[in-house]
Protein backbone atom coordinates (compact mmCIF):
# COMPACT_ATOMS: atom_id res chain seq x y z
CA UNK A 1 0.00 0.00 0.00
CA UNK A 2 1.75 3.11 -1.22
CA UNK A 3 0.07 5.61 0.86
CA UNK A 4 -0.80 5.95 4.52
CA UNK A 5 -4.18 4.53 5.60
CA UNK A 6 -7.10 6.83 6.43
CA UNK A 7 -6.51 6.89 10.19
CA UNK A 8 -3.13 8.47 9.54
CA UNK A 9 -4.98 11.58 8.40
CA UNK A 10 -6.55 11.84 11.82
CA UNK A 11 -3.27 11.11 13.57
CA UNK A 12 -1.54 13.69 11.36
CA UNK A 13 -4.08 16.25 12.58
CA UNK A 14 -3.41 15.26 16.19
CA UNK A 15 0.32 15.65 15.64
CA UNK A 16 0.11 19.08 14.06
CA UNK A 17 -2.06 20.23 16.93
CA UNK A 18 0.82 19.24 19.21
CA UNK A 19 3.50 20.75 17.00
CA UNK A 20 1.85 24.14 16.67
CA UNK A 21 0.88 24.45 20.32
CA UNK A 22 2.64 27.43 21.77
CA UNK A 23 3.25 29.07 18.40
CA UNK A 24 1.54 32.20 17.15
CA UNK A 25 0.82 33.50 13.69
CA UNK A 26 2.53 36.85 13.32
CA UNK A 27 -0.06 39.04 11.67
CA UNK A 28 1.23 41.26 8.91
CA UNK A 29 4.61 39.51 8.59
CA UNK A 30 5.58 37.88 5.31
CA UNK A 31 8.24 35.25 4.66
CA UNK A 32 11.62 36.66 3.55
CA UNK A 33 11.93 37.22 -0.17
CA UNK A 34 14.29 35.12 -2.22
CA UNK A 35 17.55 36.88 -3.18
CA UNK A 36 17.11 38.20 -6.71
CA UNK A 37 18.70 36.01 -9.37
CA UNK A 38 20.47 33.73 -6.90
CA UNK A 39 18.31 30.68 -7.65
CA UNK A 40 19.11 30.76 -11.38
CA UNK A 41 22.81 31.27 -10.68
CA UNK A 42 22.91 28.32 -8.28
CA UNK A 43 20.98 26.04 -10.63
CA UNK A 44 23.43 26.80 -13.44
CA UNK A 45 26.35 26.02 -11.11
CA UNK A 46 24.91 22.69 -10.01
CA UNK A 47 23.92 21.55 -13.49
CA UNK A 48 27.08 22.42 -15.40
CA UNK A 49 29.58 20.18 -13.60
CA UNK A 50 32.56 20.65 -11.25
CA UNK A 51 31.95 23.33 -8.61
CA UNK A 52 34.67 25.78 -7.65
CA UNK A 53 35.14 27.06 -4.07
CA UNK A 54 33.60 30.41 -4.99
CA UNK A 55 30.62 28.73 -6.60
CA UNK A 56 30.21 26.48 -3.57
CA UNK A 57 29.81 29.60 -1.44
CA UNK A 58 26.90 30.72 -3.63
CA UNK A 59 25.30 27.30 -3.24
CA UNK A 60 25.70 27.49 0.54
CA UNK A 61 24.31 31.02 0.59
CA UNK A 62 21.15 29.97 -1.24
CA UNK A 63 20.42 26.66 0.47
CA UNK A 64 21.82 27.09 3.98
CA UNK A 65 21.59 30.82 4.59
CA UNK A 66 18.25 31.33 2.84
CA UNK A 67 16.31 28.18 1.89
CA UNK A 68 16.80 26.24 5.12
CA UNK A 69 17.38 29.21 7.41
CA UNK A 70 13.86 30.55 6.87
CA UNK A 71 12.47 27.34 8.41
CA UNK A 72 13.47 28.82 11.76
CA UNK A 73 11.28 31.90 11.34
CA UNK A 74 8.01 31.54 13.21
CA UNK A 75 6.05 33.21 10.43
CA UNK A 76 7.41 30.56 8.01
CA UNK A 77 6.42 27.44 9.96
CA UNK A 78 3.25 27.01 7.96
CA UNK A 79 5.24 27.13 4.70
CA UNK A 80 7.81 24.46 5.55
CA UNK A 81 5.98 21.69 3.60
CA UNK A 82 6.12 24.00 0.56
CA UNK A 83 9.84 24.55 1.09
CA UNK A 84 10.41 20.80 1.28
CA UNK A 85 8.52 20.32 -1.97
CA UNK A 86 10.64 23.01 -3.61
CA UNK A 87 13.81 21.24 -2.49
CA UNK A 88 12.62 18.01 -4.08
CA UNK A 89 11.89 19.80 -7.37
CA UNK A 90 15.37 21.33 -7.36
CA UNK A 91 17.02 17.97 -6.66
CA UNK A 92 14.97 16.32 -9.39
CA UNK A 93 15.98 18.97 -11.93
CA UNK A 94 19.66 18.65 -11.08
CA UNK A 95 19.65 14.84 -11.15
CA UNK A 96 18.01 14.78 -14.59
CA UNK A 97 20.92 16.81 -15.97
CA UNK A 98 23.51 14.28 -14.76
CA UNK A 99 25.57 17.13 -13.34
CA UNK A 100 28.24 16.58 -10.67
CA UNK A 101 26.59 19.08 -8.36
CA UNK A 102 23.84 16.68 -7.29
CA UNK A 103 25.96 14.59 -4.92
CA UNK A 104 27.49 17.71 -3.40
CA UNK A 105 24.09 19.28 -2.73
CA UNK A 106 22.62 16.09 -1.25
CA UNK A 107 25.56 15.84 1.17
CA UNK A 108 25.29 19.52 2.07
CA UNK A 109 21.57 19.22 2.78
CA UNK A 110 21.98 15.99 4.75
CA UNK A 111 24.59 17.51 7.07
CA UNK A 112 22.56 20.69 7.62
CA UNK A 113 19.26 18.89 8.16
CA UNK A 114 20.86 16.49 10.63
CA UNK A 115 22.04 19.49 12.66
CA UNK A 116 18.49 20.85 12.63
CA UNK A 117 17.04 17.52 13.74
CA UNK A 118 19.54 17.12 16.59
CA UNK A 119 19.15 20.66 17.95
CA UNK A 120 16.77 20.60 20.97
CA UNK A 121 16.57 24.39 20.90
CA UNK A 122 14.73 24.42 17.55
CA UNK A 123 10.94 24.24 17.26
CA UNK A 124 9.37 20.81 16.99
CA UNK A 125 7.92 21.58 13.56
CA UNK A 126 11.42 22.42 12.26
CA UNK A 127 13.03 19.28 13.68
CA UNK A 128 10.17 17.05 12.49
CA UNK A 129 10.36 18.35 8.93
CA UNK A 130 14.15 18.08 8.94
CA UNK A 131 13.87 14.34 9.69
CA UNK A 132 11.15 13.92 7.06
CA UNK A 133 13.37 15.60 4.46
CA UNK A 134 16.34 13.40 5.38
CA UNK A 135 14.12 10.40 4.67
CA UNK A 136 13.37 11.81 1.21
CA UNK A 137 17.00 12.28 0.14
CA UNK A 138 18.24 10.02 -2.66
CA UNK A 139 21.70 8.86 -3.59
CA UNK A 140 20.58 8.64 -7.21
CA UNK A 141 17.38 9.56 -8.98
CA UNK A 142 16.38 10.10 -12.59
CA UNK A 143 13.19 10.23 -14.63
CA UNK A 144 11.83 6.81 -15.50
CA UNK A 145 13.86 5.01 -12.83
CA UNK A 146 13.12 4.21 -9.22
CA UNK A 147 15.31 6.41 -6.98
CA UNK A 148 17.87 4.91 -4.59
CA UNK A 149 17.49 6.43 -1.10
CA UNK A 150 20.62 7.79 0.55
CA UNK A 151 22.32 5.00 2.62
CA UNK A 152 23.66 7.45 5.20
CA UNK A 153 20.12 8.72 5.70
CA UNK A 154 18.93 5.19 6.51
CA UNK A 155 21.67 4.76 9.11
CA UNK A 156 20.79 8.07 10.74
CA UNK A 157 17.06 7.32 10.76
CA UNK A 158 17.72 3.90 12.28
CA UNK A 159 19.73 5.53 15.06
CA UNK A 160 16.84 7.86 15.86
CA UNK A 161 14.31 5.04 16.02
CA UNK A 162 16.55 2.84 18.19
CA UNK A 163 17.47 5.55 20.70
CA UNK A 164 15.40 5.72 23.87
CA UNK A 165 16.18 9.43 24.06
CA UNK A 166 14.49 10.29 20.75
CA UNK A 167 11.17 12.12 21.10
CA UNK A 168 8.14 10.26 19.73
CA UNK A 169 7.39 12.80 17.02
CA UNK A 170 10.92 12.42 15.64
CA UNK A 171 10.61 8.63 15.73
CA UNK A 172 7.44 8.93 13.67
CA UNK A 173 9.26 11.05 11.08
CA UNK A 174 12.19 8.61 11.06
CA UNK A 175 9.88 5.60 10.62
CA UNK A 176 8.22 7.29 7.65
CA UNK A 177 11.64 7.59 6.02
CA UNK A 178 12.56 3.99 6.82
CA UNK A 179 9.31 2.77 5.26
CA UNK A 180 10.44 4.49 2.07
CA UNK A 181 13.84 2.78 2.33
CA UNK A 182 12.08 -0.57 2.82
CA UNK A 183 10.25 0.00 -0.47
CA UNK A 184 13.52 0.44 -2.37
CA UNK A 185 16.24 -1.89 -3.53
CA UNK A 186 18.67 -3.05 -0.88
CA UNK A 187 20.72 -6.00 0.28
CA UNK A 188 19.09 -8.85 2.20
CA UNK A 189 21.06 -7.82 5.27
CA UNK A 190 19.72 -4.26 5.09
CA UNK A 191 16.16 -5.47 4.52
CA UNK A 192 16.36 -7.93 7.42
CA UNK A 193 17.74 -5.22 9.72
CA UNK A 194 14.81 -2.99 8.81
CA UNK A 195 12.34 -5.85 9.34
CA UNK A 196 13.72 -6.52 12.84
CA UNK A 197 13.41 -2.83 13.64
CA UNK A 198 9.82 -2.71 12.36
CA UNK A 199 8.97 -5.78 14.48
CA UNK A 200 9.62 -3.77 17.62
CA UNK A 201 6.86 -1.28 16.84
CA UNK A 202 4.49 -3.39 14.73
CA UNK A 203 4.05 -6.04 17.41
CA UNK A 204 4.44 -3.92 20.53
CA UNK A 205 1.82 -4.84 23.18
CA UNK A 206 -1.29 -2.72 23.20
CA UNK A 207 -2.18 -0.61 26.21
CA UNK A 208 -3.84 -2.50 29.06
CA UNK A 209 -6.24 0.43 29.38
CA UNK A 210 -7.47 -0.29 25.85
CA UNK A 211 -6.51 3.07 24.35
CA UNK A 212 -3.09 3.53 22.78
CA UNK A 213 -1.80 7.05 22.25
CA UNK A 214 -2.15 8.35 18.67
CA UNK A 215 1.64 8.44 18.30
CA UNK A 216 1.90 4.75 19.27
CA UNK A 217 -0.81 3.80 16.77
CA UNK A 218 0.90 5.79 14.04
CA UNK A 219 4.26 4.11 14.70
CA UNK A 220 2.61 0.68 14.71
CA UNK A 221 0.92 1.31 11.37
CA UNK A 222 4.10 2.67 9.79
CA UNK A 223 6.03 -0.39 10.99
CA UNK A 224 3.37 -2.74 9.60
CA UNK A 225 3.55 -0.95 6.27
CA UNK A 226 7.33 -1.29 6.31
CA UNK A 227 7.11 -5.03 6.98
CA UNK A 228 4.92 -5.39 3.91
CA UNK A 229 7.51 -3.66 1.76
CA UNK A 230 10.32 -5.83 3.13
CA UNK A 231 8.19 -8.90 2.32
CA UNK A 232 10.03 -11.26 4.67
CA UNK A 233 7.64 -13.56 6.61
CA UNK A 234 10.44 -14.71 8.93
CA UNK A 235 12.53 -17.88 8.73
CA UNK A 236 9.73 -19.99 10.19
CA UNK A 237 6.83 -17.76 9.20
CA UNK A 238 6.62 -16.14 12.63
CA UNK A 239 5.49 -12.81 11.17
CA UNK A 240 2.56 -14.54 9.45
CA UNK A 241 1.16 -15.68 12.78
CA UNK A 242 1.72 -12.30 14.42
CA UNK A 243 0.07 -10.43 11.55
CA UNK A 244 -2.89 -12.82 11.67
CA UNK A 245 -3.22 -12.15 15.38
CA UNK A 246 -3.61 -8.43 14.66
CA UNK A 247 -6.05 -9.02 11.80
CA UNK A 248 -8.28 -11.21 13.95
CA UNK A 249 -8.09 -9.11 17.13
CA UNK A 250 -11.05 -6.83 16.40
CA UNK A 251 -11.23 -5.53 20.00
CA UNK A 252 -7.57 -4.60 20.44
CA UNK A 253 -6.83 -2.91 17.12
CA UNK A 254 -8.67 -0.45 14.92
CA UNK A 255 -10.08 -1.52 11.59
CA UNK A 256 -7.46 0.63 9.87
CA UNK A 257 -4.57 -1.04 11.73
CA UNK A 258 -5.95 -4.50 10.94
CA UNK A 259 -6.26 -3.52 7.28
CA UNK A 260 -2.63 -2.38 7.10
CA UNK A 261 -1.59 -5.69 8.69
CA UNK A 262 -3.66 -7.58 6.09
CA UNK A 263 -2.08 -5.72 3.19
CA UNK A 264 1.38 -6.35 4.66
CA UNK A 265 0.59 -10.07 4.84
CA UNK A 266 -0.45 -10.17 1.18
CA UNK A 267 2.92 -8.63 0.26
CA UNK A 268 4.94 -11.36 1.99
CA UNK A 269 6.90 -13.90 -0.05
CA UNK A 270 5.03 -16.94 1.25
CA UNK A 271 5.56 -20.69 0.99
CA UNK A 272 3.39 -23.45 2.53
CA UNK A 273 5.99 -23.85 5.29
CA UNK A 274 5.45 -20.24 6.39
CA UNK A 275 1.75 -20.90 7.07
CA UNK A 276 2.34 -23.74 9.52
CA UNK A 277 -1.01 -25.37 10.33
CA UNK A 278 -2.99 -22.59 8.62
CA UNK A 279 -4.46 -23.71 5.32
CA UNK A 280 -4.06 -21.28 2.37
CA UNK A 281 -7.83 -20.97 1.80
CA UNK A 282 -8.43 -20.36 5.51
CA UNK A 283 -5.89 -17.52 5.33
CA UNK A 284 -7.58 -16.13 2.22
CA UNK A 285 -10.97 -16.44 3.90
CA UNK A 286 -9.75 -14.39 6.89
CA UNK A 287 -8.51 -11.63 4.59
CA UNK A 288 -11.71 -11.63 2.51
CA UNK A 289 -13.84 -11.36 5.66
CA UNK A 290 -11.81 -8.37 6.79
CA UNK A 291 -12.47 -6.80 3.39
CA UNK A 292 -16.21 -7.41 3.88
CA UNK A 293 -16.03 -5.89 7.37
CA UNK A 294 -14.22 -2.79 6.09
CA UNK A 295 -16.63 -2.27 3.20
CA UNK A 296 -19.60 -2.79 5.53
CA UNK A 297 -18.16 -0.09 7.76
CA UNK A 298 -18.07 2.22 4.75
CA UNK A 299 -21.64 1.27 3.87
CA UNK A 300 -22.82 2.17 7.38
CA UNK A 301 -20.83 5.44 7.41
CA UNK A 302 -22.45 6.42 4.13
CA UNK A 303 -26.00 5.46 5.12
CA UNK A 304 -26.88 8.49 7.23
CA UNK A 305 -25.54 10.86 4.59
CA UNK A 306 -27.45 8.97 1.91
CA UNK A 307 -30.64 9.48 3.90
CA UNK A 308 -29.86 13.16 4.34
CA UNK A 309 -29.23 13.60 0.62
CA UNK A 310 -32.62 12.14 -0.25
CA UNK A 311 -34.46 14.23 2.34
CA UNK A 312 -32.57 17.35 1.36
CA UNK A 313 -33.18 16.67 -2.32
CA UNK A 314 -36.91 16.51 -1.65
CA UNK A 315 -36.99 19.64 0.48
CA UNK A 316 -33.71 21.44 1.09
CA UNK A 317 -35.23 24.19 3.20
CA UNK A 318 -36.94 21.93 5.73
CA UNK A 319 -34.62 18.96 6.06
CA UNK A 320 -35.91 16.80 8.87
CA UNK A 321 -32.86 17.07 11.09
CA UNK A 322 -34.60 15.39 14.03
CA UNK A 323 -35.13 12.18 12.10
CA UNK A 324 -31.43 12.16 11.22
CA UNK A 325 -30.51 12.75 14.88
CA UNK A 326 -28.77 15.99 13.92
CA UNK A 327 -28.77 19.27 15.77
CA UNK A 328 -28.65 21.28 12.54
CA UNK A 329 -29.29 20.40 8.90
CA UNK A 330 -26.45 20.03 6.43
CA UNK A 331 -25.39 23.17 4.65
CA UNK A 332 -24.66 22.84 0.89
CA UNK A 333 -20.94 23.12 1.67
CA UNK A 334 -21.07 20.39 4.35
CA UNK A 335 -23.13 18.23 2.04
CA UNK A 336 -20.54 18.55 -0.74
CA UNK A 337 -17.57 17.94 1.52
CA UNK A 338 -19.06 14.85 3.12
CA UNK A 339 -20.27 13.33 -0.13
CA UNK A 340 -16.90 13.77 -1.81
CA UNK A 341 -14.92 12.67 1.26
CA UNK A 342 -16.94 9.56 1.99
CA UNK A 343 -17.08 8.64 -1.67
CA UNK A 344 -13.32 8.85 -2.05
CA UNK A 345 -12.76 7.02 1.23
CA UNK A 346 -14.94 4.09 0.16
CA UNK A 347 -13.21 4.06 -3.21
CA UNK A 348 -9.84 3.83 -1.47
CA UNK A 349 -10.97 0.96 0.79
CA UNK A 350 -12.33 -1.00 -2.17
CA UNK A 351 -9.16 -0.46 -4.18
CA UNK A 352 -6.92 -1.40 -1.25
CA UNK A 353 -8.45 -4.86 -0.82
CA UNK A 354 -8.97 -5.58 -4.51
CA UNK A 355 -5.34 -4.75 -5.27
CA UNK A 356 -4.03 -6.63 -2.24
CA UNK A 357 -5.93 -9.82 -3.08
CA UNK A 358 -5.14 -9.74 -6.80
CA UNK A 359 -4.17 -13.37 -7.59
CA UNK A 360 -1.47 -12.12 -9.96
CA UNK A 361 0.24 -10.14 -7.20
CA UNK A 362 -0.07 -12.04 -3.92
CA UNK A 363 1.35 -15.43 -2.92
CA UNK A 364 -1.80 -16.05 -0.85
CA UNK A 365 -3.62 -17.02 -4.06
CA UNK A 366 -0.63 -18.87 -5.50
CA UNK A 367 -0.54 -21.25 -2.52
CA UNK A 368 -3.99 -22.64 -3.29
CA UNK A 369 -3.78 -26.17 -4.62
CA UNK A 370 -7.31 -27.56 -5.04
CA UNK A 371 -9.46 -26.46 -7.97
CA UNK A 372 -12.43 -25.76 -5.68
CA UNK A 373 -10.35 -23.39 -3.52
CA UNK A 374 -9.06 -21.62 -6.62
CA UNK A 375 -12.63 -21.28 -7.95
CA UNK A 376 -13.92 -19.87 -4.63
CA UNK A 377 -11.02 -17.45 -4.40
CA UNK A 378 -11.68 -16.28 -7.94
CA UNK A 379 -15.39 -15.66 -7.26
CA UNK A 380 -14.76 -13.67 -4.10
CA UNK A 381 -11.90 -11.67 -5.62
CA UNK A 382 -14.04 -10.86 -8.65
CA UNK A 383 -16.69 -9.37 -6.36
CA UNK A 384 -14.08 -7.16 -4.66
CA UNK A 385 -12.83 -6.14 -8.08
CA UNK A 386 -16.39 -5.28 -9.18
CA UNK A 387 -16.80 -2.99 -6.16
CA UNK A 388 -13.46 -1.34 -6.88
CA UNK A 389 -14.32 -0.84 -10.54
CA UNK A 390 -17.72 0.59 -9.60
CA UNK A 391 -16.00 3.33 -7.61
CA UNK A 392 -13.25 3.81 -10.20
CA UNK A 393 -15.88 5.13 -12.60
CA UNK A 394 -16.68 8.04 -10.28
CA UNK A 395 -16.14 11.48 -11.74
CA UNK A 396 -14.28 14.13 -9.75
CA UNK A 397 -15.63 17.62 -9.20
CA UNK A 398 -13.06 20.33 -9.83
CA UNK A 399 -13.21 23.92 -8.60
CA UNK A 400 -14.03 26.63 -11.09
CA UNK A 401 -11.04 28.14 -12.82
CA UNK A 402 -10.01 31.69 -12.13
CA UNK A 403 -8.22 33.56 -9.39
CA UNK A 404 -9.87 34.18 -6.03
CA UNK A 405 -10.39 37.76 -5.04
CA UNK A 406 -7.99 39.01 -2.39
CA UNK A 407 -9.29 38.34 1.09
CA UNK A 408 -11.91 35.82 -0.03
CA UNK A 409 -11.87 32.09 0.64
CA UNK A 410 -11.66 29.78 -2.37
CA UNK A 411 -15.04 28.61 -3.60
CA UNK A 412 -15.73 25.11 -2.21
CA UNK A 413 -15.95 22.25 -4.67
CA UNK A 414 -19.72 21.78 -4.76
CA UNK A 415 -21.44 18.65 -5.96
CA UNK A 416 -24.44 18.99 -8.22
CA UNK A 417 -27.88 17.50 -7.62
CA UNK A 418 -27.15 14.79 -10.17
CA UNK A 419 -23.93 13.92 -8.31
CA UNK A 420 -25.87 13.74 -5.06
CA UNK A 421 -28.21 11.21 -6.61
CA UNK A 422 -25.19 9.41 -8.06
CA UNK A 423 -23.91 9.04 -4.50
CA UNK A 424 -27.26 7.53 -3.45
CA UNK A 425 -27.24 5.11 -6.37
CA UNK A 426 -23.64 4.17 -5.65
CA UNK A 427 -24.51 3.43 -2.04
CA UNK A 428 -27.48 1.27 -3.07
CA UNK A 429 -25.30 -0.63 -5.55
CA UNK A 430 -22.72 -1.17 -2.80
CA UNK A 431 -25.43 -2.77 -0.66
CA UNK A 432 -26.29 -5.21 -3.47
CA UNK A 433 -22.64 -6.08 -4.04
CA UNK A 434 -22.10 -6.63 -0.31
CA UNK A 435 -25.09 -8.95 -0.11
CA UNK A 436 -23.51 -11.14 -2.79
CA UNK A 437 -20.12 -10.96 -1.05
CA UNK A 438 -21.74 -12.03 2.23
CA UNK A 439 -23.35 -15.01 0.48
CA UNK A 440 -19.99 -16.08 -0.96
CA UNK A 441 -18.33 -15.84 2.46
CA UNK A 442 -21.25 -17.38 4.38
CA UNK A 443 -21.66 -14.28 6.58
CA UNK A 444 -24.75 -13.15 8.47
CA UNK A 445 -26.39 -10.24 6.62
CA UNK A 446 -27.57 -8.66 9.88
CA UNK A 447 -24.42 -6.55 9.73
CA UNK A 448 -25.89 -4.82 6.66
CA UNK A 449 -28.91 -3.51 8.54
CA UNK A 450 -28.79 0.31 8.46
CA UNK A 451 -27.47 1.99 11.57
CA UNK A 452 -28.50 5.65 11.55
CA UNK A 453 -26.09 7.79 13.52
CA UNK A 454 -25.11 11.41 13.69
CA UNK A 455 -23.62 12.57 10.44
CA UNK A 456 -19.89 11.78 10.37
CA UNK A 457 -17.60 14.68 11.23
CA UNK A 458 -15.61 15.91 8.26
CA UNK A 459 -12.59 16.32 10.52
CA UNK A 460 -12.32 12.54 10.91
CA UNK A 461 -12.37 11.69 7.20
Amino acid sequence: MKKHWISSLLLWGCFWGMVFSGTHWLAGQEPPKEPSGLRNTVMEILVKGPVSDEERQNVRKFFLEFHLQRWNLEECYIYIPNYREDLQKILKTISDQDGQGYAMLVRMLFDALREYADDPELAQVVRYNAVLTIGELNQTQASGRKPTPLPDARKYLESLVKSSKTELYLKIAALKGLVRHADSQGSDAEKNALANLFDTYAFAPTSKKGHDAPEVIWMRELALQGLGYVGNPGAKGERVGRLLAIIQADKNYSLETRTIAAVALTQMRLTPAHLGKTKPMALADTLFKLAAESLTNEYQRNYTLRKGVLEGYENRQTMRAARMEMQTPLTPEENSIQIRSLRQRTKFVAKTFADAMDPNKTDVAKLLTSNSDKANYSKIYKKLRDIRDMYDKIGVTHPKKGKDKEGESPEPMMVSSSQELQFVKLHDNLEKQLQTLYDLLGLDKKALRPKVKRRPSTMRL
